[in-house]
């Protein structure tokens, strides 16, 4: 049985269809593994810090990165979002993404040398 140009085409438009997905998923799968986990050292503790003013329009995406890198254990810190003069709508945002994780605390500017300086639980 002899194929066409026609079908030859086909067959190689999905061979390379399928190579490339598997170099995409093989991509995707070495770089979560590649990232080194960061941790803070023995008897110690690690923060990053949000500044977040005005609406925040950005903090839910910031926040939502950090803790995918917390639960995937690539991260191993909390999360402060410091109030530094956010509007009403910024606020009610920062106080949903604090609400949903045990992983961040939403503090005024003033407050945050006290809870950085706090004794672990």
């Amino acid at each position: 049985m002899v194929m066409g140009d026609g079908m030859d085409t086909i067959i190689n438009a999905v061979i390379a269809a399928v190579l490339g997905a598997g170099i995409i998923s093989l991509i995707v799968i070495l770089r979560f593994f590649v990232t080194v986990p960061v941790a803070a050292p023995k008897d110690s503790r690690m923060y990053t810090v949000i500044t977040a003013r005005g609406d925040a329009p950005e903090l839910e995406n910031a926040v939502k990165g950090l803790l995918w890198l917390i639960e995937t254990a690539h991260l191993n810190c909390r999360v402060i979002i410091a109030d530094s003069g956010l509007l009403p709508e910024g606020r009610r945002r920062a106080e949903l993404l604090a609400g949903d994780s045990e992983f961040i605390t939403l503090c005024g500017s003033d407050a945050l040398a006290d809870i950085l300086t706090e004794k672990e639980p």
